[in-house]
């Protein structure tokens, strides 16, 4: 259940990017939609695209926690399971690398004009809160592998801080691998 919300969390980026950029994009690639779904969209965008964001981040927040506070309670894993969660989290670490600079490129572009500057804000707290739902979802891994002896406590305690920062998640998700990995 812990590999399913960490793939869940892990993709969260990419159908929040998309569910606030449809209509962007299928205005960029020139598909017309029928006049009373068009008519629609225009007039409900903000509070659907809103709606769409805010349900599946608290969701995921909840989840998250939840996922937090049953580790902490919950008798330790075995070294293969905790092994096979740290790998799930890398491989998602990695796959969300494409969507930060997708989000990045479309901001700043966003930036160039005052009447879609609002998106890039958008996207900032689109990113914050994806990586703090990462970040949630990492806090279990690490007590984990720390209750099976993978890593130190020093070590534990650094890398759930910096699950919590852009690149240096990525960063630490890698040098946690490597070392258990040896270990193992």
């Amino acid at each position: 259940m812990k590999k399913f919300w960490i793939i869940i969390a892990g993709l969260y980026l990419y159908p929040e990017f998309l569910v606030v950029m449809l209509p962007m994009l299928l205005s960029w690639t020139g598909i017309v939609l029928p006049s009373a779904m068009d008519e629609w969209l225009t007039a409900n965008y903000l509070f659907t695209a809103i709606l769409l964001f805010i349900v599946p981040t608290l969701i995921l927040f909840g989840a998250g926690f939840l996922s937090v506070i049953s580790s902490l309670n919950r008798s330790p894993m075995s070294i293969p399971e905790s092994v096979a969660l740290m790998k799930t989290q890398l491989i998602m670490r990695l796959v969300q690398i494409p969507g930060y600079i997708l989000i990045l490129i479309v901001s700043i572009l966003f930036l160039i004009s005052i009447f879609t500057a609002g998106f890039s804000v958008f996207f900032l707290i689109m990113d914050t809160a994806s990586i703090m739902i990462t970040g949630l979802f990492s806090i279990p891994v690490y007590v984990s592998l720390y209750r099976n002896g993978l890593i130190g406590q020093k070590q534990m305690i650094c890398y759930m801080i910096l699950s919590f920062f852009f690149c240096a998640d990525v960063v630490v998700s890698i040098l946690c691998y490597r070392q258990i990995s040896e270990r193992t």
